[in-house]
């Protein structure tokens, strides 16, 4: 959710500007060694029906998978297959999008971490 927030206040600046939602690189919303964040109640999300209905409707959302996609999970909603499962199809995704097109991603800084090979998580806004 803090990234639909956060693109929703990006979108606001833009004159023209279209947003592609994707589950692939949601937060793990499990524990994960070596991270004492993964895993507590903020790492999870809310239900995909209930984020339709809150961010506008011309946001795409067809790349958001399944509901299967997006479980329920102790109080909260997250995708159940991991990060690292889920970097080979995020590239694919963006290798997909319009070359004539510039892309800005809002994410978390968890899955990005593991998509550029980093040993250190990026602060906000990196």
């Amino acid at each position: 959710t803090r990234a639909l927030q956060t693109t929703a206040h990006i979108v606001k600046t833009q004159h023209q500007c279209d947003v592609l939602v994707t589950s692939l690189h949601t937060e793990t919303g499990r524990p994960v060694p070596g991270d004492d964040v993964a895993g507590r109640p903020c790492q999870k999300g809310r239900a995909v029906a209930a984020l339709r209905r809150e961010y506008p409707g011309d946001w795409d959302w067809s790349r958001v998978c399944s509901e299967r996609d997006w479980l329920e999970s102790g109080g909260g909603w997250l995708n159940p297959r991991t990060a690292e499962d889920r970097l080979e199809p995020f590239r694919i995704f963006l290798n997909s999008l319009p070359l004539e097109k510039d892309v800005l991603v809002v994410g978390h800084s968890g899955f990005f971490k593991k998509l550029l090979g980093q040993d250190q998580k990026m602060g906000n806004c990196e």
